[in-house]
C-alpha cells in the first residue's frame, strides 16, 4: 500500500510523471532569501541535469566515417541528413552497419552558462530554499541579442512582474576561466521598472501553467536536428510550496518553415515575453 501511495503522488490525473524537485536547503548554495553564495553557484539542480545524448556509430570501416561524431554531427548539428536511412542511402552504407547508441551525462557547461548570467542579473536562486511565495522565472539566452530574465513573483493584491536584461552578450567565465572581475566591469544589467498584475491576471497565467501540467514535461528535451532562424536557449523555472521544476529547450521557435518547434515552451515564453511588454524584441 505504501509503494502504491508513493506512485500515486508521482502522477499527474492524467497518469503523466510530476518532474517537481524537493528543495535543497543548503546553506553552501544561497541564503534563505535566494541570494547566490558567489559567482560560482549553480542555480540549476546539477543532480537532474542529465542529458541523453544519441551517438551514432558505423560498426564497419569506412574511410567516409573517421570517428563515430562523425555521422552524428551531420544527422543532428549540421542538419545534412534528416534521418539515418537518408545518410545510409546517400553514403552508401549499409543500414545494418549503424547503430544508435545512448548514453547519459551531466551537463555541467550548460548549466554554468545560465548560472552566470542569471548570477549577473542578481536574480534569486529558485531550487535551493522555498521563497514563501509562488515564483516563476523565464530566462531568455539568444545568441544575437541581449539575455533576458522574466520573473513573475506572487503578491497579495496579484503578482509583480520584474524584467531585467544585459546590457551585452557575455562569455561564460566558470566555463572558459575568464576572468570573472573583467566579465563584470563590461557588463551593466538593465533593471526595467517593475510591472504590477492584477489577481485576475495572475490567476488566468497560473491556469496556463495548470492546463499544460507544466511539471509533467521533462527538464531536457533533445529533437534531433532542426533548423531555425537564430539559435537560443529558453529556461523555464517555477517553485511553489509543492517544490521546484525547471526545463530548458532549444530554440523552440518557429523554423525556417514557419512549423513550431515546441508548442508549449514556445507559448509559455511567449506568454511571459508579452506579460512583460517585450513585444518588440526579437523571439526566436
Amino acid at each position: 500500500m505504501l509503494i502504491l501511495a508513493f506512485m500515486l503522488l508521482k502522477l499527474t490525473a492524467f497518469g503523466q510523471a510530476n518532474h517537481i524537485i524537493p528543495f535543497a536547503n543548503n546553506p553552501k548554495v544561497s541564503d534563505k532569501s535566494g541570494k547566490a553564495k558567489d559567482a560560482t553557484t549553480l542555480y540549476l539542480p546539477l543532480d537532474y541535469y542529465r542529458d541523453t545524448i544519441h551517438t551514432v556509430m558505423y560498426k564497419g570501416a569506412s574511410p567516409r566515417v573517421n570517428n563515430p561524431h562523425d555521422i552524428s554531427r551531420r544527422l543532428h548539428a549540421d542538419c545534412q541528413y534528416a534521418t539515418l536511412e537518408a545518410f545510409a542511402a546517400t553514403e552508401k552504407v549499409p543500414l545494418e552497419y549503424i547503430r544508435d547508441t545512448v548514453y547519459s551525462e551531466v551537463n555541467t557547461y550548460a548549466a554554468a552558462q545560465y548560472s552566470d548570467y542569471l548570477y549577473k542579473m542578481s536574480e534569486p536562486v529558485l531550487h535551493n530554499y522555498e521563497l514563501k511565495t509562488d515564483v516563476y522565472r523565464f530566462t531568455w539566452f539568444r545568441s544575437q541579442d541581449n539575455p533576458v530574465a522574466i520573473r513573475i513573483q506572487k503578491t497579495s493584491a496579484g503578482a509583480i512582474i520584474y524584467v531585467k536584461m544585459l546590457d551585452k552578450k557575455i562569455l561564460c567565465p566558470n566555463c572558459f576561466g575568464i576572468d570573472e572581475r573583467e566579465v563584470t566591469e563590461k557588463t551593466a544589467v538593465i533593471d526595467l521598472k517593475p510591472i504590477s498584475i492584477s489577481n485576475k491576471a495572475y490567476k488566468d497565467f497560473q491556469k496556463f501553467i495548470r492546463k499544460n501540467k507544466v511539471q509533467a514535461a521533462p527538464h531536457l528535451s533533445r529533437k534531433g536536428c532542426k533548423k531555425s532562424n537564430g539559435d537560443s536557449e529558453w529556461l523555464f523555472e517555477m517553485q511553489t510550496d509543492n517544490g521546484y521544476y525547471f526545463m530548458t529547450r532549444t530554440s523552440p521557435g518557429p523554423d525556417e518553415t514557419g512549423n513550431i518547434q515546441d508548442n508549449f515552451m514556445y507559448g509559455l515564453g511567449k506568454l511571459m515575453i508579452d506579460m512583460a511588454g517585450l513585444q518588440n524584441e526579437k523571439i526566436y
